[in-house]
């Protein structure tokens, strides 16, 4: 078997680790003299150093963050949900974006652990002590310990992309020279132009950042349309979200309901941005608890507009 079949079973095969097929690419990398090949092989292998040698497959986006309250009296609040809407502007990016400068070996064995641990689904980053304390200004319960969630399928994705990524630069390399791989290293089994036009097509067209959330273009296309049906208010909307916000604060007893405190928190600051489609969005996750406060504190343009949200 060649080299480059050897890569491309390994590539296929989801008992070799993605780390081991990277060593594989690295002699690979050798033959065809692609000082390129060999810098991203390297990377993948023992990390990246800065944010601007990293891909963006390697960028978490929209990630969401929990955390531990203690609102007094012993009265300890574990998990509860936090929107990074809550920080102030210029920290938000931070609480929900996460950067993976390890080598890929790290990934693959979190992986690994997960499936023989308690938890497969997620992993944790723990926010930095400035960033807790920045949240602790903003809110009334004071935070203990605050944490980002990295979905476990998010890691698996990353693994999957640098996968393909080699398997589609073996192929093209193979339409070029079937014997590459075996080359005599003072050869040159493929031009030089050629591999590194192979290389930029498969390596530098990015498949983007890793997006945690979902379907979010087309919930937006959604919710642009139910906003241009409905007859809402978006200046009194803007007046009443944060009554409501008071309001459900005072009311607040489980973990669920400081995940909708921080959903009218977001609707209210894209109502004030004048974004109807966006608030809608946000206000899908108040669900019947946010309703009926809403209902009982007689904010009714926010009435409207949660059930404008939630309606099948």
């Amino acid at each position: 078997m060649t080299l480059l079949r050897d890569i491309q079973k390994a590539c296929t095969s989801t008992e070799t680790h993605v780390a081991d097929l990277l060593r594989k690419c690295k002699i690979l990398a050798v033959h065809l003299k692609s000082s390129s090949f060999d810098q991203w092989v390297d990377r993948e292998l023992n990390g990246y150093k800065n944010k601007e040698e990293l891909p963006d497959y390697r960028k978490l986006t929209q990630l969401h963050s929990l955390g531990n309250f203690d609102r007094g009296f012993g009265n300890i609040l574990v998990n509860a949900p936090i929107a990074s809407s809550l920080l102030p502007k210029q920290y938000q990016e931070v609480a929900k974006t996460e950067y993976l400068y390890e080598g890929i070996s790290v990934y693959e064995d979190l992986i690994s652990a997960s499936d023989k641990g308690e938890d497969k689904d997620c992993f944790q980053v723990m926010w930095t002590d400035t960033l807790v304390g920045i949240l602790n200004h903003e809110r009334e319960a004071y935070c203990l310990s605050a944490w980002k969630v990295i979905p476990r399928g998010a890691l698996i994705r990353v693994l999957n992309v640098v996968r393909n990524k080699i398997l589609g630069f073996a192929l093209d390399i193979e339409k070029e020279n079937p014997q590459a791989g075996e080359a005599d290293l003072n050869s040159t089994p493929v031009p030089a132009p050629v591999v590194n036009q192979v290389f930029q097509s498969h390596f530098y067209s990015e498949v983007g950042n890793v997006a945690t959330g979902s379907h979010h273009f087309e919930q937006h296309t959604t919710f642009n349309k139910v906003w241009q049906q409905a007859n809402i208010d978006l200046s009194q909307l803007a007046k009443e979200l944060p009554v409501l916000r008071n309001a459900l604060v005072n009311q607040a007893k489980e973990p669920d309901h400081y995940e909708t405190i921080a959903a009218v928190r977001s609707a209210e600051i894209e109502a004030e941005k004048k974004d109807g489609s966006k608030v809608l969005g946000h206000l899908t996750k108040v669900g019947r608890w946010g309703l009926d406060v809403a209902t009982q504190i007689g904010t009714q343009i926010a009435v409207e507009a949660i059930k404008q949200a939630t309606k099948p």
